[in-house]
C-alpha cells in the first residue's frame, strides 16, 4: 500500500503521473475566481497525488462515497474525474463553496459529482455508502459532533465499506502550534478541537469500528497531518 511515508515517485508511471496531473488541472481551471483557482492549487500542493493515491486506493472504482464538509468540492470532482462509475457526494456549511463546486461539476460534464448545503454536526445520513470520506473537517467541530459522526457513518457504512479521516494530530508541537495559528488565520471566530492519533483510533472503535489504523502523512510541509483509516 502506498502512504506518504514513502515515496511512490519512483514506482509510479510517469505516464500515469501526467495524466492525473493533468486531472488537477482540469479541475483547478474549472473555477471561474482566480482566487479560488490559487486556492485549489494551493490545496493540491499540500494533498499531492501520492495523498490522492493513497485515499483512492480505498475508493472502488464503483464506489458511493460520502465527501463531509467538501469545501469547493475539489477532491471529490477529482475522484470522480478519475472514477467516472463512482457516485460520489459531498456538501459543505457553505452556500457559496457549494455553488461554486455544483458549477464546475457542469463544466466538467460530471454527472457523477452532486453536492449540496448541509451542516456536519446537524446532517443526519439518510442512505448507504461504500466509503466516507472527511477531509481536515473534524477538528472544527464540537467533539460531541465528531463522535456522532462517527457513529452514524458507521451505521451507514455497507459492509466492508470504509471510513478515511486526514485531520490533525497532536504532535509534533511545533507542527500543532503552526497549523492552530493558520486555523484561526483563515477562521478567527472558528473553534478548534484537536486529538491525538490515538484518541481519534479510540472514538472510531467506540463507534462501532473494529479497527482503526492511522498513518502519518510526513513530508516537508509544517502540518502534523495523520491519515485514518477504518473498515466496517
Amino acid at each position: 500500500m502506498k502512504f506518504l511515508r514513502l515515496s511512490t515517485y519512483e514506482r509510479d508511471d510517469a505516464a500515469e503521473r501526467r495524466q492525473k496531473a493533468g486531472l488537477r488541472q482540469r479541475v483547478i481551471q474549472a473555477y471561474d475566481n482566480p482566487i479560488i483557482r490559487w486556492y485549489c492549487a494551493l490545496r493540491f500542493h499540500i494533498i499531492n497525488i501520492d495523498f490522492l493515491d493513497t485515499l483512492e486506493q480505498h475508493l472502488a472504482p464503483e464506489a458511493r462515497v460520502l465527501d463531509i464538509g467538501c469545501g469547493f468540492g475539489l477532491f471529490s470532482l477529482y475522484y470522480a474525474l478519475n472514477g467516472p462509475s463512482r457516485a460520489i457526494t459531498g456538501f459543505d456549511l457553505s452556500r457559496s463553496r457549494i455553488l461554486a463546486a455544483q458549477r464546475v461539476a457542469s463544466r466538467l460534464n460530471l454527472t457523477n459529482a452532486h453536492f449540496f448545503c448541509q451542516d456536519a454536526e446537524r446532517y443526519e445520513f439518510d442512505q448507504d455508502y461504500d466509503a466516507v470520506v472527511t477531509l481536515d473537517l473534524l477538528h472544527h467541530v464540537t467533539p460531541e459532533a465528531a463522535d456522532r459522526l462517527l457513529r452514524q457513518a458507521y451505521q451507514a457504512l455497507t459492509p466492508g465499506g470504509v471510513l478515511l479521516i486526514k485531520d490533525v494530530n497532536t504532535r509534533p508541537l511545533h507542527k500543532l502550534w503552526f497549523t492552530y495559528a493558520l486555523d484561526k488565520l483563515m477562521m478567527l471566530r472558528s473553534h478548534v478541537h484537536y486529538r491525538s492519533a490515538s484518541l481519534w483510533r479510540r472514538a472510531i472503535c467506540e463507534a462501532g469500528f473494529s479497527q482503526a489504523v492511522a498513518y502519518p502523512l510526513n513530508d516537508y510541509l509544517p502540518y502534523p497531518h495523520v491519515l485514518i483509516v477504518a473498515r466496517k
